[in-house]
């Protein structure tokens, strides 16, 4: 198994931020990389939190004031609601300046990372089961796709299709690794994932860190963090 060497490679820092769903990717990022001692996963997600009623760019101020490298962020399902300025009227969900004010507050944390020299993904929101859950989940994925594009040290991780079947349906169960059989990877909920589907959404965040990131910015080479990636992430049941 080929590994970069301690010595060559400086450790990064990978904070995961966001709101439950951010807290299940946590857990599977730091049970797939638990070997690996190249990175430092920093746990602060907020459950309940999202774009909407909670101020993730001071929440994110803070943070980056104690060193990031690399942020990963999914938020979202708790955004189906006003969204609330402090001193001013609140924003009707689905009104005509909600979509505005929700991109405005995408931008100014992308923005917020960019200017400190931190590589970003941001994961988009997973197929829902329920109807309200979908057409919401597709309406803040769209504002995510717009704000995001082009961007630089910015990746949008889309999971939409990842998470639906080849009927473009909601799925509970799917093939998320190498035995063949069918694992059981959403809760019951049908929003959240079980630990094997947070690893499994995990293992593609790492792989995106590992291409884009490591290997530009560490100096590994893209073949060798190939390869590595191969070994190493695993899942860990």
């Amino acid at each position: 198994m080929v590994h970069a060497d301690a010595t060559q490679v400086e450790r990064v820092q990978l904070t995961v931020i966001g709101d439950s769903l951010a807290d299940g990717i946590w857990a599977g990022l730091h049970r797939n990389l638990r070997r690996e001692k190249r990175f430092r996963i920093k746990r602060e997600a907020k459950v309940s939190s999202g774009l909407a009623a909670f101020d993730w760019y001071s929440k994110a101020e803070r943070l980056l004031a104690d060193g990031v490298d690399v942020v990963v962020m999914m938020v979202g399902t708790n955004d189906g609601q006003a969204i609330r300025r402090p001193g001013q009227a609140r924003i009707a969900y689905r009104s005509a300046g909600w979509r505005d004010e929700y991109a405005e507050r995408v931008d100014a944390l992308v923005n917020l990372f960019s200017s400190h020299g931190v590589y970003t993904v941001w994961i988009g929101l997973p197929m829902m089961r329920t109807d309200s859950m979908r057409e919401q989940a597709r309406l803040i994925n769209n504002i995510f796709a717009e704000v995001l594009d082009g961007r630089e040290k910015v990746r949008f991780f889309p999971t939409w299709e990842l998470t639906s079947d080849d009927k473009g349906k909601y799925m509970a169960y799917a093939e998320i690794d190498d035995s063949g059989r069918q694992r059981m990877f959403r809760a019951k909920d049908g929003v959240h994932f079980t630990m094997q589907g947070y690893q499994y959404i995990a293992r593609h965040v790492q792989q995106i860190i590992e291409a884009e990131y490591l290997a530009r910015h560490k100096g590994v080479g893209a073949d060798e963090a190939s390869r590595d990636l191969v070994d190493v992430y695993t899942f860990v049941y």
